[in-house]
């Protein structure tokens, strides 16, 4: 299920950034991939990362056309906080792709944003290094 809303996200994202024929076909091309069927009924992290990484994208270029910015840099940043407590895969990814939307197609240098959504991953991995440190035990 995670899986296929995911997929819904990556559809909303292609959709939102290009034409609605693009997206369907890329969609469909995703959806019968290797990539998407391997991943699609795993209990791993896979498709929590993808959906979560979705989720973020569309939700970046949402902040940017509706009026309400604050309320989808927060939701940002709660989803790139539960992609960080579930994977390391693509929180640099997604860093990357925060920054240089702003810079490449909006054309603004907003730090004060990207530091509010860097602190994001930062509090997350330290969550699972204290979470680690507490059922591990510190060293000496």
């Amino acid at each position: 299920m995670i899986s296929l809303a995911a997929l819904f996200l990556f559809y909303l994202f292609l959709k939102s950034i290009s034409s609605r024929s693009v997206a369907i076909i890329a969609s469909v091309y995703y959806g019968f991939s290797v990539t998407f069927l391997n991943y699609a009924d795993s209990a791993s992290t896979q498709p929590l990362t993808i959906f979560f990484t979705f989720l973020i994208l569309y939700l970046s270029v949402l902040a940017t056309r509706l009026p309400a910015q604050r309320k989808y840099n927060l939701a940002i940043w709660i989803a790139y906080l539960a992609l960080s407590l579930s994977s390391y895969d693509a929180t640099f990814f997604i860093f990357a792709w925060l920054v240089l939307y702003d810079t490449v197609i909006l054309k603004k240098f907003l730090w004060r944003k990207w530091l509010f959504l860097a602190l994001a991953p930062i509090f997350g991995f330290a969550l699972q290094i204290l979470q680690n440190m507490w059922y591990l035990g510190a060293t000496e």
